[in-house]
C-alpha cells in the first residue's frame, strides 16, 4: 500500500510540475522572449503542445536573427522552414497567433504553403496531443 501511494505522489508532483513550467514557457512566448521561452520548453519534452511551440518559437528567433531592412524573399524560407512543421490542424492556446505568424511569413516570402509536418497529432476527446513521431517509434538494434 505504501508503495502505491508513494507512486501516486510521484506522478501526481511530477504533473504539477510539469504543468508549471508549461505554463511558464506560455507566459514567455506572450511576453515575446523567445529564447527564455526555447529553454522552458526544452524541460517540458512533448508535453501537451510544447512540440508545437517549440516551432513557433524558433521561427520567431530565426526571424529575429536575419531581421534585417533589406530582406529579400529568400531570406524567409528557413523561418517558413519550422512554421511548415506545424500541423494545420493545431488548436492549442496560440493557433490564432501562428496562423497570423505563417501567413505573414508565406506573404513576404511568395510562398505558397507546403506543410512538411513532422509532428504528429492524436485528438483524446477534447484535446490535441502533438509528438513527434521518432519518439513513438521502437528502435531495434542488432535485430
Amino acid at each position: 500500500m505504501a508503495i502505491v501511494v508513494c507512486i501516486v505522489v510521484i506522478f501526481y508532483s511530477t504533473s504539477v510540475m510539469l504543468e508549471k513550467r508549461y505554463q511558464s514557457a506560455v507566459e514567455l512566448i506572450n511576453d515575446q522572449k523567445w529564447y527564455q521561452a526555447e529553454h522552458a520548453l526544452k524541460i517540458v519534452h512533448n508535453y501537451k503542445d510544447s512540440e508545437v511551440l517549440k516551432r513557433y518559437v524558433w521561427a520567431n528567433i530565426k526571424l529575429d536573427l536575419i531581421d534585417h531592412v533589406d530582406l529579400k524573399k529568400q531570406h524567409y524560407a528557413p523561418v517558413l522552414e519550422y512554421l511548415n512543421e506545424i500541423p494545420g490542424d493545431y488548436q492549442g492556446l496560440f493557433k490564432t497567433e501562428i496562423s497570423e505568424f505563417r501567413n505573414y511569413i508565406l506573404q513576404k516570402s511568395g510562398s505558397s504553403n507546403k506543410s512538411t509536418e513532422p509532428l504528429k497529432s492524436l485528438r483524446t476527446g477534447d484535446r490535441y496531443l502533438y509528438f513527434e513521431e521518432e519518439y513513438i517509434t521502437p528502435m531495434f538494434f542488432g535485430l
